[in-house]
């Protein structure tokens, strides 16, 4: 009777144990998600947030692409939605064969290939010279010109002015 009784209690240990393993999954789907507490105390309820950076594609090729025509960046953006690309995060889920065989221009291919491979986080290198606002434009020429008086002095070399 006794051995009976220790079958029923491993078996009941066993069933329990299984739904403890659902409900660990459960847990490691849940974490995936990022709640800000922040913003779930200013707006009443919890607010998921959005990894840095451009949330649509078509902003995104426009930030990198600062230094191309508009046909360049309208072609990319018009290629990777033929294929249903809209989103960062959709172009982020691509295979990497399914990357290469987009056809896109070239140089902006390989602008997202590097964005791509830093999770959707774009380089510092690649970010746009962003126009200064008034306030600061007016600060700046103000530095430049106590710099030069600075360095005043004829036959010395500013280590700041090379290049």
């Amino acid at each position: 009777m006794r051995g009976w009784s220790l079958l029923g209690l491993w078996i009941a240990l066993q069933v329990l144990g299984t739904g403890g393993n659902a409900a660990d999954e459960e847990d490691e789907d849940d974490a995936l998600i990022v709640y800000d507490e922040e913003a779930a105390g200013a707006g009443g309820g919890a607010q998921c947030t959005a990894p840095p950076g451009p949330v649509m594609v078509k902003e995104l090729v426009e930030e990198i692409g600062h230094d191309v025509s508009e046909e360049v960046i309208e072609r990319t953006v018009s290629a990777l939605a033929a294929e249903g690309v809209v989103q960062t995060r959709q172009l982020l889920q691509l295979f990497p064969q399914d990357y290469d065989a987009l056809v896109i221009p070239l140089l902006l291919k390989s602008r997202l290939r590097r964005i791509r491979e830093r999770g959707g986080k774009i380089p510092e290198d690649m970010i746009g010279h962003k126009k200064p606002a008034e306030g600061e434009e007016e600060a700046g020429e103000g530095a430049e010109g106590t710099d030069d008086a600075s360095s005043g002095e004829e036959g010395v070399v500013n280590e700041d002015d090379i290049l």
